[in-house]
Formats: structure tokens, sequence, C-alpha cells
């Protein structure tokens, strides 16, 4: 049985104004990598995507449209790489999305992905959504091949009471296989009274409800 840690803090108040809680609560800073880094890219709304090519790579650009463009990424070793990059640059109810997605082409025996999508609204309610994978080939077994990030924070004018909350889980697989050697999840959560704690002066008997919880096991203990 992998080793396990577990650590949960419950009901503590504090004095101060909640603050958006957006970071990861434990760093969780790698996962494997592309053949270049995820976001190499711009975005105009004249010209669209535009991604320069990483030096020692031959690229060539088989399908450029509003929002969408697709290349052909040739490595200094001759390896081929698929890169296909979507972002329509259109915010529709305070939310916009992107994706970036490498696969190996060459006919490579070594099947796979590496892609990542972000998601993420503003306003008064703000979500923040990373999804990152790697199989197959871009999964080297000592990173992260699965890392999920969310984070929360709603402060409507509609209701004085401020939530946040974020959410965090990565995954490590053995190379080129399906076997998981380890897991980590973190997630935290806080509820507090705005109109209690804005101010310069203490509320009495207002405090602020936090939930805090980590588990790692395997090789991420």
């Amino acid at each position: 049985m992998s080793a396990q840690r577990i650590s949960q803090r419950q009901g503590r108040s504090f004095s101060h104004h909640l603050m958006p809680m957006v970071a990861l609560l434990s760093p969780i800073s790698t996962w494997a990598a592309p053949p270049v880094p995820y976001g190499s890219w711009t975005r105009n709304a004249i010209t669209g995507i535009t991604a320069p090519c990483p030096t020692g790579y031959k690229c060539d650009i088989n399908v450029k449209d509003r929002g969408i463009l697709q290349r052909v990424l040739t490595d200094p070793q001759g390896q081929r790489y698929i890169q296909l990059i979507v972002d329509d640059g259109i915010t529709r109810n305070n939310s916009q999305m992107t994706n970036e997605s490498f696969v190996q082409g060459g006919g490579t025996s070594n099947n796979g992905i590496a892609t990542k999508q972000h998601v993420s609204s503003s306003g008064a309610t703000q979500l923040t959504s990373d999804v990152t994978l790697a199989k197959g080939w871009a999964n080297n077994g000592k990173e992260a091949a699965v890392l999920i990030s969310q984070s929360l924070f709603d402060n409507t004018n509609k209701k004085p009471v401020v939530y946040s909350s974020t959410f965090d889980i990565a995954l490590h697989y053995a190379a080129n296989t399906q076997l998981v050697t380890g897991s980590y999840m973190a997630m935290r959560q806080d509820v507090t009274n705005s109109t209690a704690l804005n101010g310069a002066t203490r509320a009495t008997g207002r405090d602020v409800h936090s939930f805090v919880s980590r588990r790692a096991s395997g090789d991420f203990v």
C-alpha cells in the first residue's frame, strides 16, 4: 500500500477580510512538457494567432483562420509534431477558452498527446480552470501526467457573502504505461460576510469559515 499523508484544518476564525484564493495550495510546478512551451504564441484581433518558430525547429503552417492555427513542427532530430492552437478571442458572458495540443507525426509507433485547456471568467464571479494532460510520448514518468487546477471566487452584489474555493489534483504515471505511481489532491473553501469584515471596525461575532484538505500518495509523498 502506498504511503499517504492527510492534513485537515477546519473552523478557524479570522479578523481580516478574505482575499480571493487563486493560488495552488501546494506547488505543483512541473508536468511532462510538450516539444515547445505552452503559450508560446499571441493573438491579435487583425492578424489572428501568431506563433514564432522555435530555435532549431522547422515550422510549416497548414491551417490558419480566425481563432485557429495548426502547424507541423520538426525538431533538430527530425521528429515531427502537429501543433493545434484554438483561441477565438471572443468573450461570451465574461468567459473565454483556449486550447493547445501536440501530437507526434511521421508514422511514429509511440502514440500520445500533450494538451492544455484554459477556461476563465471575469466579473464579480471569477472562475479559472486549467487542465493539462501528457500521455504516451509526452509522459516521461517524472512529472505529473494529469494536472487539474480550478478556482472560484464569488463576491456578487446580490448577496453579502464572499465565497472562494480551490481544487487541485495531479497524477503520476509510469512512462509509457497506464500505471499510476502517485497522486496529489488539495482542496480549500472559504466563506465570509464581506460587509462585516470590509471595514476598519472589527465586527463582534462574525468570522470566516475555512476548510483545507490535502492528500498525497506514492511518489508525491
